[in-house]
C-alpha cells in the first residue's frame, strides 16, 4: 500500500494552494499610517534643521496620500504556491506524508482495491459525498490541493 501511495503522489503535478489575499490594498494604508507615526516620532527628536524640514515635507506628502487613498477591499481565495503535490510529497518528512494521506482519506475516502489483477488505491468513489468539498483536500495550515471530481485509481 505504501508503494501505491508513493507512486500516486510522487508523480502528481496538482498544484498546492494556499488561502491568501489575492486582491485588495487595505494593508497598504496600514503601512502608510505606520510610516506616518514613525516620521512624527523622528520629527520630535530631530535637531538638524535641514533634516527636520525634509521630515516635515515627507510627513505632509504622506498625509496627503493617506487622505486621498481609496481602499479596495481585500479578497481572499486559494492561490497557487508554486509547489505541487509531488514536490510536497518528495520533500516531506513522515509526519507530513501521513497528514497528506489522512487529508485525502478524510476528504475523499480511500481504499485498497484490486483492478485488473493489480492492487491500487481507489480514492473518492462511493466513500463520501465529495460534492461539498469542491474537490478540495485540506492539508491544514491554510494549504490544500484541488482534485477534479471522480474516482482516482492508482497502481
Amino acid at each position: 500500500m505504501i508503494d501505491v501511495i508513493d507512486s500516486m503522489l510522487s508523480a502528481d503535478a496538482t498544484p498546492i494552494l494556499a488561502f491568501q489575499r489575492v486582491a485588495g490594498n487595505a494593508h497598504e494604508l496600514d503601512e502608510m499610517r505606520a510610516e506616518y507615526v514613525k516620521i512624527k516620532s523622528r520629527i520630535a527628536v530631530e535637531e538638524d534643521d535641514d533634516k527636520l524640514e525634509e521630515l516635515v515635507a515627507d510627513r505632509k506628502a504622506l498625509r496627503a496620500v493617506i487622505d486621498t487613498f481609496e481602499i479596495v477591499p481585500d479578497v481572499y481565495d486559494y492561490a497557487e504556491t508554486g509547489q505541487t503535490v509531488a514536490h510536497m510529497w518528495a520533500t516531506a518528512d513522515t509526519d507530513v506524508k501521513r497528514g497528506m494521506v489522512r487529508a485525502i482519506k478524510d476528504s475523499w475516502g480511500l481504499a485498497l482495491t484490486q483492478h485488473g489483477g493489480e492492487w491500487g488505491l481507489t480514492i473518492g468513489a462511493g466513500f463520501t459525498d465529495a460534492s461539498g468539498t469542491d474537490g478540495i483536500v485540506d492539508l491544514g495550515n491554510g494549504l490544500c490541493f484541488r482534485w477534479e471530481s471522480g474516482a482516482r485509481i492508482g497502481s
